[in-house]
């Protein structure tokens, strides 16, 4: 049916019906405007029974409400805008409706437990329980009026504000939800941030902790609270900047400092790089601001300087590299050299140096010094396995050979541990040796001074008896 003649007497500001429900009775409930009607139609006499229930009107609100109403449990959860707010109505006595400590919402609706859920056009979902304890009620009615107490706020209101804060995060969800008066600890906890803002004079470095506290507080605001702090763009900012001011100051004077003490162009040598690149380290850490004031004379002409003698070096190794003949063992040092700088370069500079020269080079020098320690482990081997006094002259001849051979060629001596334990027995055996010659000695030289006593007794005895 188009019911639409049927109500043509209703107010004018009625522009559409943003809610419609029906009870047991069959009657239908709808609300349009800020006001509530309910009404019952007779299709066969074609006629309408109407009753305004509530009226909150004018609706003030120019935004257009959704989901708003909603019935539960004999009850409509109706959104009559800022007039009215959001009302439980009895439905069998709409006299009987009370206004929930809900603000103003463009949406809610009934969650799967129960309670309400609702936006206040801000990124947050909010709740407001239905099911709601004695204890609740007080905790929330104790808190709002710890939050009207927050009146006249200066710098000495901090701990009261925080207390207050403390208090209602320790609140249960439920009972957060209670809360009417939320938005008075808000507007308090933003006056006492333009208060620290107005506080900041002449600004120096100890001022960067205040400064850091306000900046972080501001952050955490929303962007519709953000709007309320007069003073931060005003006040603030130039108090920011002024800090950010002193700290490129400290962070370039510290730089400065340090290029000061880069010694003259005629000192630097290669072995002052670490220290210079270092420097230049620091000032490349440093913001554009910064940057810009310091002086950078004394680093540059010292990283022109380090240029120069690197490409000094890259000179001498390309002649190392160039003169290069048949590799020997003697070419050992100036070929162990030309890879030590070669590797000191930087990966941009290697690309200036005849790499497979050098290669080259190390490969036959590395052919030269196996072939020599293999001399060495062919004395070692030689030995049979065994050691024996007789041993002594080819233990010799293969230490001779090892001490004889150039560093780079130890290193392929894979006998080097036998020719060791064999140099050990070979001591052990000889030192054997002598003992048993000296105690053999000792035994004919006892025994002879024996049979002289013996002798010369008897001889003694004879005379005596003659």
């Amino acid at each position: 049916y188009d019911l639409r003649d049927y109500f043509r007497g209703l107010p004018d500001s009625i522009t559409g019906i943003d809610g419609l429900t029906t009870d047991e009775n069959g009657r239908i409930w709808m609300l349009a405007n800020g006001i509530l009607f309910s009404f019952t139609f007779d299709p066969v006499k074609k006629t309408i029974d109407i009753r305004k229930e509530l009226d909150f009107s004018p609706f003030t609100r120019s935004d257009w409400f959704h989901s708003a109403m909603l019935q539960i449990d004999g009850y409509l959860y109706c959104n009559f805008g800022d007039k009215g707010g959001i009302r439980k109505v009895n439905m069998s006595d709409p006299s009987d409706n009370e206004r929930l400590r809900v603000p103003a919402t463009d949406y809610f609706a009934i969650g799967n437990d129960g309670n309400i859920y609702y936006t206040t056009g801000a990124a947050s979902l909010w709740m407001y329980p239905l099911v709601v304890t004695d204890a609740d009620w007080a905790a929330a009615e104790k808190m709002d009026e710890q939050f009207t107490q927050l009146k006249d706020i200066t710098l000495e209101s901090e701990t009261a504000i925080k207390e207050a804060r403390a208090a209602y995060e320790a609140l249960s969800w439920s009972q957060k939800a209670l809360i009417y008066n939320l938005d008075m600890l808000i507007a308090a906890e933003i006056d006492l941030l333009e208060c620290k803002i107005d506080s900041l004079g002449e600004i120096t470095l100890e001022d960067k902790a205040l400064i850091l506290e306000i900046k972080d507080t501001y952050a955490q605001l929303t962007p519709k609270n953000k709007n309320y702090v007069k003073n931060y763009k005003r006040v603030f900012i130039p108090a920011l900047q002024a800090l950010q001011a002193i700290e490129d100051q400290m962070a370039a004077d510290a730089v400065q400092a340090r290029i000061d003490t880069i010694p003259g162009m005629g000192e630097i040598t290669l072995e002052k790089e670490a220290d210079i690149r270092a420097i230049e380290t620091a000032y490349n850490n440093l913001t554009k601001s910064q940057k810009a004031l310091v002086n950078t004379k004394y680093l540059d002409d010292a990283l022109a300087k380090i240029y120069v003698l690197r490409q000094e070096r890259i000179a001498y190794l390309n002649e190392l590299i160039a003169g290069f003949g048949e590799i020997t063992l003697e070419d050992e040092p100036t070929v162990n050299e030309a890879r030590e700088i070669f590797d000191w370069l930087t990966i941009v500079e290697r690309e200036q140096v005849d790499f497979i020269a050098l290669n080259d080079a190390e490969t036959a020098l590395k052919k030269l010094q196996k072939a020599a320690a293999a001399e060495v482990d062919a004395l070692v081997e030689s030995l049979g396995g065994s050691v024996s006094l007789g041993s002594g002259k080819t233990i010799k001849a293969a230490r001779a050979a090892y001490e004889a051979l150039t560093p780079g060629s130890k290193q392929y001596v894979k006998m080097l541990s036998i020719l060791e334990e064999a140099e050990t027995i070979y001591a052990r055996l000889r030192t054997t040796t002598t003992i048993i010659c000296i105690v053999v000695a000792v035994v004919v030289v006892a025994g002879g001074a024996a049979a002289y006593v013996i002798i010369r007794k008897k001889k003694a005895a004879a005379k005596a008896d003659a």
